[in-house]
């Protein structure tokens, strides 16, 4: 560029930068004045942050609440691709902590830091923000070790005896955060009163960390299942088991006696109700009649009793005055 210089012998001129950081140098020379020379000096600085390149740690996989194996580490650039240094980065996970949360870019613009993961499994983000810049990261969090076997249905349930529950009795294998563990060995076993698992076998957690069985009642009453795996606490399930509705009446004793005409028989009658699957059926009022198909009708006493807890209810019978089968 040629400029004449003024009344003062003056010349100025306006100068850029260029693009690439580092010292710059003018040279201004005077055309046919041998010697006269001289050189300006200028030292161009990064612009402000328009680019973070993510130079390690990206895309990593980790433990639920524990530190990942590599620090992320960034570099940060202007608009020319020059480096930026002493510029602040702040550090933002969705999850965990990140160890320094803050931290400034060296002379190579470069900067990092350290990730624990939150406690829940599954993605996780953190963005690194470096003055109007930004740059995400992604990892993946696994469940930790296995700490907890949890009941998640089928407890409480009541059904009646020799018929299976209607839904199964499911557990889950959890880590101390409360994620699900596949792949860990859980047993099912009967453990008060009676009753038979399907499937029978010990099972495998599956991806959602739970396994299930199913049970069918043995007897009346209280019923435990108990589910365990190796190193953890065990967890009970309970169920109650009852009679279904009356079904049919059974002679438990006193038929066929013989004995003198207008005389009770020595042994009572006794009868058992019971459901459709035999099991016995309590608290049911029974009235008992005399009958006669010969001889004269005989009484009962008394005429009508509750079954007790065994389905069982009694009378005694005297005979009629005329000889002959009384019922």
């Amino acid at each position: 560029t040629f400029i004449l210089t003024d009344e003062l012998g003056r010349a100025a001129d306006t100068y850029v930068l260029g693009k690439t950081t580092g010292r710059n140098h003018v040279r201004a020379t005077a055309t046919g004045v041998l010697g006269a020379t001289v050189e300006f000096h200028a030292t161009g600085t990064a612009d402000l942050p328009a680019e973070i390149q993510p130079l390690g740690g990206s895309g990593q996989a980790g433990v639920a609440g524990e530190a990942l194996a590599e620090p992320l580490v960034v570099m940060v650039q202007d608009q020319w691709d020059n480096v930026v240094p002493d510029t602040t980065c702040t550090f933002t996970p969705s999850a965990g902590t990140a160890t320094p949360s803050s931290a400034p870019t060296g002379p190579t613009g470069q900067t990092q830091t350290s990730w624990t993961l939150g406690t829940t499994a599954g993605e996780q983000s953190l963005v690194v923000t470096c003055g109007p810049a930004s740059h995400e990261f992604r990892a993946t969090a696994d469940h930790a070790a296995p700490a907890n076997l949890v009941k998640v249905a089928g407890d409480g349930q009541t059904g009646v005896n020799s018929t299976t529950l209607a839904s199964p009795l499911v557990a889950e294998v959890q880590d101390a955060y409360g994620n699900p563990v596949d792949g860990v060995t859980v047993g099912f076993a009967v453990t008060a009163g009676m009753g038979t698992l399907e499937p029978s076998a010990p099972q495998t957690s599956d991806a959602v960390g739970r396994v299930q069985t199913y049970l069918t009642l043995g007897s009346l009453g209280a019923v435990g299942v108990t589910a365990s795996a190796s190193g953890l606490t065990p967890v009970v399930f309970s169920a109650t088991s009852i009679a279904g509705s009356p079904n049919h009446l059974v002679l438990v004793s006193g038929g066929g006696q013989l004995d003198t005409v207008g005389t009770a028989l020595a042994a009572p009658i006794v009868v058992r109700l019971e459901d459709n699957y035999a099991n016995p059926v309590s608290d049911v009022t029974l009235v008992f009649t005399a009958g006669a198909t010969s001889g004269t009708l005989g009484s009962v006493s008394p005429g009508a009793a509750l079954t007790a807890a065994n389905g069982q209810a009694q009378t005694g019978l005297t005979f009629g005055t005329l000889a002959g089968t009384n019922a």
